[in-house]
């Protein structure tokens, strides 16, 4: 890359620094020791650079000292996403299986292979989140504040060879209203965004009403508008939306339960063996004729044989067990298959 570099996370344009210096990130005092790497040879200095970093000038001076990859300019233009909405919309969650998936070869049907372009920082994302993932556990969300990319990846296709930062910070700074939130400076210099929005379950949310505006998305697009930038809507927690059925005979339109008998329509007795459904589905309140026929609140009975007993308690019992699993016909309950 030649001429100015512009820093993802300062926002800053600059021309990448020539001096023999690289910055190493020491783990026992996690701080950044300095390498003059003028004396070795070619090999050498560029095997250090791999893992080495180059503290950013920060021309505006308004954003804490911070470091890039060393060889952050050696490729094509950085990509930089940006992944917004609001706080636990599941913008972490969405990131992680997204990076995930591109490390199990999910771009190899275009031709694209993904591997690591600051390693450590990789390290502590696969760690913190793509491993929490990958045993099931609950991802942390972000903290306030964050003004550092979540990962920074190098990205190798038949366009070329270029890096890719990710910023996921916390929906609290993006629907902050502070002009000069440094937390939200990315969207400076974002080449693309993904809009994500959480399924809005009025039994997660508490709320009977969708909320009426989303204010991450609304301070985003002011600031993006007239940049024409590529952008993505990302639907997150499907899985939490139900599908209700309407309520049948017996049933209450507001729980889709069975209503409270009342002298006109006595409860059934204890003795006689109802339809079991699943809670999704509206339950019966109509009774089968023999633990053999069909539930009449699901479908039309079929025919009883002439001379068929009354249950007694042993079918009944039977009816509720075994039995039960093969006479209702209500294609919700999970005994229909």
């Amino acid at each position: 890359m030649n001429g100015l570099v512009r820093c993802p996370i300062c926002a800053d344009e600059y021309r990448w620094p020539d001096e023999p210096e690289i910055a190493v990130f020491n783990e026992e005092t996690q701080d950044y020791d300095f390498v003059n790497v003028a004396a070795m040879p070619p090999d050498k200095r560029a095997d250090l650079a791999r893992g080495g970093y180059r503290l950013c000038p920060n021309p505006s001076q308004d954003t804490p000292p911070h470091f890039l990859p060393a060889t952050f300019a050696d490729y094509g233009p950085p990509i930089v996403i940006g992944l917004v909405g609001a706080a636990h919309s599941g913008k972490t969650h969405l990131l992680t299986a997204m990076i995930r998936q591109a490390y199990l070869n999910g771009l190899s049907p275009y031709g694209v292979t993904v591997t690591a372009l600051d390693f450590r920082r990789h390290e502590n994302f696969r760690k913190q989140f793509v491993e929490t993932f990958e045993r099931g556990g609950e991802l942390a969300g972000t903290d306030v504040g964050v003004i550092e990319a979540a990962d920074i990846l190098l990205l190798r296709g038949p366009g070329g060879e270029r890096p890719v930062a990710f910023f996921d910070v916390a929906g609290e700074d993006l629907e902050s209203t502070n002009a000069r939130n440094r937390a939200t400076r990315f969207l400076v210099g974002a080449t693309a965004v993904i809009f994500v929005h959480a399924s809005e379950d009025a039994i997660d949310t508490g709320r009977s009403v969708a909320a009426s505006e989303n204010q991450s998305f609304q301070l985003a697009v002011a600031r993006l508008r007239d940049r024409g930038l590529p952008a993505a809507i990302a639907v997150a927690k499907s899985d939490r939306l139900r599908f209700v059925p309407p309520p049948t005979a017996g049933c209450t339109a507001a729980t889709n339960r069975p209503s409270t008998p009342t002298a006109s329509a006595p409860r059934a007795a204890t003795s006689t063996p109802t339809c079991t459904t699943p809670a999704r589905a509206p339950p019966c309140t109509r009774t089968r004729r023999s633990p053999g026929a069909r539930c009449t609140s699901c479908r039309p009975a079929a025919a009883t044989p002439s001379g068929t007993r009354p249950p007694t308690a042993r079918s009944a019992a039977a009816s509720r067990t075994g039995s039960a699993r093969s006479a209702c016909s209500n294609p919700w309950s999970p005994s229909w298959r």
